[in-house]
């Protein structure tokens, strides 16, 4: 929850979305070498890493031109 609220703070977005590209990572690694069940081979952490990527790169820049 604290790295969802963290997003929405432009001068804490960077932080918060590197914060959560490690869980979503550890989730996709988890996932990969414990293949099977409803997730499959970690597309949904594969996902929303991306998004956070994403979401990340745009606050930072939103953050560096003062918006």
């Amino acid at each position: 929850m604290a790295g969802a609220i963290g997003l929405l703070v432009t001068r804490l977005a960077r932080y918060a979305a590197a914060g959560l590209g490690v869980i979503m990572a550890g989730a996709l690694v988890t996932l990969l070498t414990h293949p099977g069940g409803k997730m499959g081979w970690g597309g949904t952490p594969l996902t929303y890493l991306t998004l956070l990527l994403v979401v990340g790169y745009a606050r930072s820049r939103q953050a560096r031109r003062g918006v």
